[in-house]
């Protein structure tokens, strides 16, 4: 209300006079038959309250002016009465990949349970998204993965071509269930036998940027519990690095992934030698029989923490009262968090939107250069869930299309990145696995759009993930999806050895063997005449499978003519024939013929 100004004004404002009766309502005719009448004190007051309102809002009255009340309102607007358009949040992208790539940052997934989304895998349905097994293909679990791949020397578990060096070790390269381990699979089961066993491999794990070298290993529930120490080897011998403790983990089904940082990385020339070894119980004591087993998921350079804790049922302010224990404690770099489908049935519009806020503003409290992504809810299936589709009926006091703008608003005001699943779905339902949640096919929808709006430069295995897929070693995707895997980090052991006949068997003269490939030389038992066996430790040979190859060749100062051709390719064998070219017709060398001369033997 304007201060009055027609001359009969007051310059100062009089004493209000005594107040009489209750509180009441203007009226043509009261008890007595009188109208009801303001009277100076009231208009005085309505002046004041609006002088105060604009001070507060610090907007200068101009009596010229009927909007004073309309600034200093507008703060205060709920934010889902304020339209925003699409161009407004899309014209923010903001590619995140430089985070993945670096060392030492941590993510947080967390949300309802559309945040980790454990159904459509034939599992029991899990409150929590740290109770699921750590294999599941959700949006999220594969965004985990594939955060991990972002590395130029990652390597896959069943990539990497290990050595058994001292007993008889069980290495599988296959899990015995879909959506059980990480990466799709792509992990390797090592099961020990004996305190003596000693199991090696090597990885390129040079990285500028990350001086470090990573082993993604798992716990397993099978057996009992035992440790072993894990050494390495950059070319000047081998160092104790840490002593691993295996054994049942309360999260994840007993099957908890972690990272294992080891300070040695490989040089230049050398890949860096890892050996597993001194297996023994929890006290130190000798095994009597073998323990359990445990999973070697990938090796890399860098450490990236991602922790997945949301929680099935939740609200946002749930998700806020149980702050510190989901997110706080991480005090992470990023923070991706889908929260919504559960306040659409029990929160007023206002309450949400103050919960995104809150639960953000301490977000930046703990770290100020966090990048939050925010996901809202999907759809639903009108069918089962009206309320959540179409996107203009009104329940609960708004419609979802209410919701989607004060999303997107709280997101655009806290410099937030925003990915709007409801209306990435909202024309097509055939993506959910019930009323409200994804299927595997509409998890990998989400999951890549998130990587194309968000990680476009990032440079993981992007198509290696899909929800709808389990890839296996022993089956044809398995394979194929190996052979995919071409980066620096898969490492195919190199070297070679002179071998030479003497006194009728072969022995080694010299030889370049970092790794340890080769492990014995000799006759084979079929053809004890003109012929070689040689045998390798390491599991794959044929380059279908990704593993070495061998090429035999005369060598030395040659004083007889022979001519090899290598005969069989076995799984960790190679058996060549040797052709005495001076006879017509050629004959397989004897072993006088052979006597002191070299065969030059590699593998690559």
């Amino acid at each position: 209300m304007h201060p009055l100004r027609n001359g009969s004004q007051a310059v100062a404002r009089p004493a209000a006079k005594p107040v009489s009766g209750s509180p009441g309502w203007f009226t043509e005719s009261g008890d007595d038959n009188k109208p009801s009448y303001p009277g100076a004190d009231w208009f005085n007051h309505v002046i004041a309250e609006f002088q105060n309102a604009l001070a507060a809002q610090g907007i200068i009255f101009d009596p010229t002016k009927d909007d004073h009340l309309l600034k200093a309102l507008a703060p205060i607007k709920p934010l889902y009465d304020v339209p925003i358009k699409d161009i407004f949040y899309k014209n923010k992208p903001k590619d995140i990949s430089a985070k993945l790539e670096a060392d030492g940052y941590t993510v947080v997934i967390t949300g309802d349970s559309l945040s980790f989304n454990n159904y459509g895998y034939n599992f029991p349905y899990e409150l929590n998204a740290y109770e699921c097994y750590p294999g599941i293909r959700s949006w999220s679990f594969m965004l985990r993965d594939f955060i991990h791949t972002c590395d130029p020397c990652f390597v896959y578990g069943d990539n990497i071509s290990y050595v058994i060096k001292a007993g008889s070790p069980v290495i599988s390269k296959t899990t015995e269930n879909s959506f059980v381990a990480p990466f799709n699979g792509r992990v390797a089961k090592i099961s020990p036998q004996t305190s003596a066993d000693i199991i090696g491999f090597s990885v390129r794990s040079a990285n500028v940027q990350s001086p470090k070298t990573v082993i993604y290993m798992m716990h397993n529930a099978e057996g009992d519990d035992f440790k072993f120490d894990v050494y390495a080897d950059n070319g000047s011998g081998p160092e104790l690095q840490s002593v691993v403790v295996i054994g049942n983990s309360t999260n994840y089904k007993n099957l908890s992934p972690f990272e294992l940082v080891l300070s040695k990385y490989s040089s230049a020339d050398k890949p860096l030698k890892i050996t597993f070894q001194n297996f023994r119980n929890v006290d130190d004591s000798s095994l009597v029989s073998p323990p359990g087993s445990f999973y070697v998921n990938a090796v890399g350079t860098k450490k990236t923490t991602v922790k997945m804790t949301g929680k099935g049922g939740a609200t946002s302010a749930d998700i806020l009262a149980e702050y510190e224990a989901r997110i706080g404690q991480y005090a992470p770099d990023i923070l991706v968090l889908q929260i919504g489908a559960n306040d659409r049935l029990s929160l007023t519009l206002d309450e949400h939107v103050e919960n995104l806020n809150d639960i953000i503003q301490n977000a930046k409290l703990s770290n100020p250069n966090i990048q939050v992504i925010l996901m809202n809810s999907t759809p639903g299936n009108p069918a089962l869930l009206p309320n959540h589709y179409p996107d203009n009926v009104v329940f609960n006091g708004y419609t979802m299309r209410d919701m989607v703008e004060a999303e997107k608003r709280v997101a655009v005001e806290n410099d937030a990145l925003f990915l709007d699943v409801y209306r990435y779905f909202y024309n097509d339902k055939n993506y959910l696995f019930d009323q409200i949640h994804l299927s595997r096919l509409g998890n990998t929808m989400i999951f890549k759009a998130f990587v194309s709006l968000f990680c476009s430069s990032a440079k993981g295995f992007l198509g290696h993930f899909d929800g709808t897929t389990y890839f296996k070693d022993n089956t044809l995707l398995g394979r194929q999806a190996k052979l995919m895997q071409l980066t620096p980090a898969v490492i195919k052991p190199k070297g070679y050895a002179v071998l030479r006949m003497v006194a009728g068997a072969w022995t080694v003269s010299s030889s370049s063997d970092f790794d340890g490939a080769l492990l014995s030389v000799g006759k084979p038992p079929a053809l004890p005449v003109g012929a070689i066996e040689v045998k390798f430790n390491f599991e794959m040979l044929s380059g279908a499978d990704g593993g070495i190859t061998v090429k035999f060749q005369q060598t030395g100062s040659i004083t007889k003519v022979l001519q090899i051709f290598q005969r069989e390719l076995g799984r960790q064998s190679a058996i060549a024939t040797i052709f005495d070219m001076s006879t017509t017709p050629p004959t397989l060398a004897t072993d006088a013929t052979l006597q002191n001369e070299y065969i030059l033997l590699e593998w690559f």
